[in-house]
């Protein structure tokens, strides 16, 4: 491998996409730290928890964030830091009989997938990491396209009838889990997000969450924020105000479509076989 002397010329490291270390006179294995202060090259056979980590486009790897993925060199840049890529680990399968759809307040049966029904309600797919169709009322197998003139789900020769979704299940109790996974409201409230990019609770349910993030209004009803009103034809009542979230006080990140989750203080990143992994 190709790596900088201290001259500003290159030298050679006699290993294959190696990591060349900072004091511009080492080099270590890939997938290594240099640890110059101790003339070692050192691997961690542990997971590094990265809340907001980037997910490379190799479906196997991820940076620190602000960090860009270089993936044909093995590495993380920032500027003049450059760092080996971090490897994804498996997600976990929730231990649960329901997956929650986004909003917190419907849930399908586990090994389902949530797709949104033509009412704007939650339906349930019988099919993990199901293809939600257009028509909002059929779904296809995971990797497979929509053909819903034909009513077909196709995958180069492979031909399979749609499947159609069911309803969802209204959750019967418990708090609203907002989209973030890691807040959440009141039972029959709604999660908006705030100004600071965090998510408030809406005293109602289904709220409309008005664009300027401080309030919201009842569902059919038009925020007007100017004059601090919700209006639907001749009603007008008073603005919602939203109150602050709970930070859920659980030890795991759930990933999107509820069914996978991350130990805390981790980000779920897309692996190539289209599962959740942890980064």
């Amino acid at each position: 491998t190709c790596c900088k002397l201290p001259s500003g010329s290159w030298g050679c490291c006699p290993v294959t996409h190696a990591v060349c270390c900072s004091d511009g006179k080492h080099c270590c294995p890939e997938g290594y730290m240099c640890d110059t202060s101790g003339g070692t090259c050192t691997k961690s056979t542990s997971i590094v928890p990265m809340k907001s980590a980037v997910c490379c486009n190799d479906g196997e790897h991820c940076c620190p964030e602000g960090y860009t993925c270089d993936t044909g060199a093995g590495t993380c840049i920032k500027s003049t830091s450059i760092v080996p890529m971090l490897t994804k680990q498996p997600s976990i399968t929730k231990r649960v009989e329901n997956v929650v759809c986004p909003g917190g307040s419907s849930m399908c049966p586990s090994g389902n997938t949530c797709c949104k029904l033509a009412s704007g309600e939650w339906g349930c797919c019988p099919q993990v990491n199901a293809v939600c169709c257009s028509d909002h009322e059929h779904c296809c197998p995971h990797g497979y396209t929509c053909n819903t003139n034909a009513g077909t789900c196709t995958r180069s020769t492979s031909i399979v009838p749609m499947l159609t979704k069911q309803p969802s299940i209204t959750k019967e109790i418990g708090d609203v889990i907002c989209p973030d996974s890691e807040s959440e409201c009141p039972d029959k409230n709604t999660c908006c997000k705030l100004s600071s990019g965090d998510y408030g609770c809406c005293p109602q349910v289904k709220a409309v969450c008005c664009s300027d993030h401080e309030h919201c209004c009842p569902e059919g009803y038009t925020c007007d924020t100017n004059a601090g009103t919700c209006t639907r034809s001749t009603s007008i009542v008073p603005m919602l105000t939203k109150q602050p979230s709970i930070t859920k006080r659980v030890e795991n990140v759930v990933c999107p479509g509820g069914s996978s989750m991350c130990p805390s203080g981790n980000t779920c990143c897309k692996l190539a076989s289209g599962e959740w992994g942890c980064c």
